[in-house]
């Protein structure tokens, strides 16, 4: 629940696990997953599951394909495994091994220390901090002050100890349409 005691460490053991995902003219962020993947899936040369939110890939579900942007600058093909819509989550496959980041454990608090990492506007691999600051466990979702941007949706909302606690969403919409700074929100894993 309190800031990791060192996050350059942290950022650079997460960083290797965090990609760029581009769909169309669009682009968002994903994270590989610890999570065994399924016979047929390695049966096809996959060696890791990606995870992003479903708008980011949307406009590339027809052909199942997306570019992904690794760590190390370098681009390869990603195939669209699994959607859903309602949840905001996508899966999508990739034939280069990365370190999956763990996702299973105690559910998120209030008050909580949260970073993000992902792929704001140009930029790649941008991290920013801040704390949960509700929780709406019916809808599995959560508002955090770490500030993200378009590009962010789908990264990884990690806690202290590197585990993700959700996918950067969207960011609140303030009445008068403008976008509010300091409230994200994330769609719990």
């Amino acid at each position: 629940t309190t800031p990791p005691i060192n996050l350059t460490s942290l950022a650079e053991k997460l960083s290797p696990s965090v990609v760029t995902i581009y769909c169309a003219n669009g682009k968002g962020s994903g994270w590989a997953l610890k999570a065994e993947m399924s016979a047929s899936l390695k049966a096809n040369g996959f060696q890791t599951y990606l995870i992003t939110n479903q708008h980011v890939i949307e406009n590339c579900i027809s052909s199942r394909k997306v570019t992904v942007q690794l760590n190390t600058g370098n681009q390869i093909s990603g195939t669209i495994v699994g959607w859903n819509e309602n949840s905001d989550v996508a899966g999508v496959a990739i034939s280069v091994p990365i370190t999956g980041l763990e996702w299973i454990g105690s559910s998120p608090k209030q008050g909580w220390w949260v970073g993000v990492l992902g792929s704001p506007g140009s930029l790649t691999g941008i991290l920013t901090t801040g704390i949960i600051s509700s929780i709406n466990n019916e809808a599995s979702t959560f508002t955090f002050t770490a500030p993200i941007n378009p590009g962010n949706s789908g990264g990884p909302v990690f806690d202290s100890t590197g585990r993700v606690l959700g996918l950067a969403t969207s960011k609140f919409l303030l009445s008068n349409g403008a976008l509010a700074e300091g409230s994200g929100n994330a769609h719990g894993v």
